[in-house]
């Protein structure tokens, strides 16, 4: 079975033509990319949604904005990731 692969940044996508020639990205100090494969997406929806259901959130997009308050999750997460030995990728540049 194939292997997709799903890739989101946190926060300005850096995106050149918005900036004009300032190129003023200074109200974002950190910009963060991160990627995960998934070759069973099923299975990996049911248990998101487990745990989504555990940590009571309801929202249909998981944004770090809304999970800071909520770290149980996303150590879950990571361990689900880790756990299930899915191909990750994480870039943060300063």
């Amino acid at each position: 079975m194939a292997i997709k692969y799903y890739i989101d940044e946190s926060g300005h996508t850096g995106d050149l033509i918005n900036s004009g020639k300032a190129l003023d990205f200074d109200g974002q100090p950190i910009f963060s990319l991160a990627c995960f494969g998934v070759n069973d997406e099923t299975r990996l929806d049911g248990a998101i949604a487990r745990l989504a259901s555990k940590y009571q959130i309801t929202s249909l997009e998981l944004k770090s904005s809304s999970l800071k308050k909520k770290p149980g999750f996303t150590l879950d997460l990571v361990e689900l990731i880790c756990n299930e030995s899915l191909p990750f990728f994480i870039e943060v540049v300063d």
